[in-house]
């Protein structure tokens, strides 16, 4: 599900539209604190943030604006696409300058897990933020796919890896691996020609082929 959020842009009376993705039924307002705790790097002001609505669709897998909306005295401009810095291991990695954002934790964080909730992924760029995009391969149906979630969603909605892994149980999937390192996701593609790439939640047979 994606969550639909407005905000004016800091300096101007732009409105900037966020959108957030998350599973059914998580409460408007833990979003909007996790819309907020980004409000710096997308240079929104964080007292205007009011919710929209929700569509039942993918969007981008993590916290960023998508569109300024067009007004009077502006029109409205794309985002840049993410950039893709490498990838990432949790283990004797960059210097830690974030704190963790599983509630409750607060230690500190390269991006947005701490060493001890954090799992290895692609390291992706939006802003000037970075963000931990893991892959998960999964079964449903007989049906293999991978599916997708950034570290803040990771720890900010689920609180880490366990609850994660028990949300894709309860949606009847089974979890074959977390994939460590971009050989092993090119060699996973490969294994399983077609194979979709898919962001959380996982919404077969429309989830998104993926680099």
């Amino acid at each position: 599900m994606i969550f639909r959020f407005r905000a004016r842009q800091l300096g101007s009376q732009r409105t900037i539209e966020v959108q957030l993705q998350a599973p059914v039924g998580t409460p408007v307002e833990k979003l909007k604190l996790a819309v907020r705790a980004s409000s710096s790097e997308v240079d929104m002001d964080p007292d205007s943030i009011q919710y929209v609505g929700s569509i039942d669709t993918d969007a981008e897998e993590m916290v960023v604006p998508v569109d300024e909306i067009d007004t009077p005295s502006a029109l409205s401009e794309k985002i840049p696409t993410p950039t893709i810095l490498g990838w990432y291991s949790p283990i004797g990695t960059a210097q830690a300058n974030n704190k963790c954002v599983v509630p409750g934790c607060n230690r500190d964080a390269t991006y947005h897990l701490c060493e001890q909730h954090a799992v290895t992924g692609r390291v992706v760029e939006v802003n000037g933020e970075g963000f931990v995009v893991s892959s998960w391969l999964v079964e449903r149906a007989g049906q293999m796919c991978i599916i997708r979630v950034n570290d803040f969603a990771l720890g900010d909605l689920y609180g880490g890896r366990q609850e994660l892994e028990h949300q894709l149980s309860v949606q009847g999937y089974k979890v074959h691996a977390l994939i460590s390192s971009e050989e092993e996701l090119e060699a996973t593609k490969e294994h399983y020609p077609g194979l979709q790439i898919t962001r959380w939640p996982p919404n077969l047979p429309d989830g998104e082929d993926s680099q």
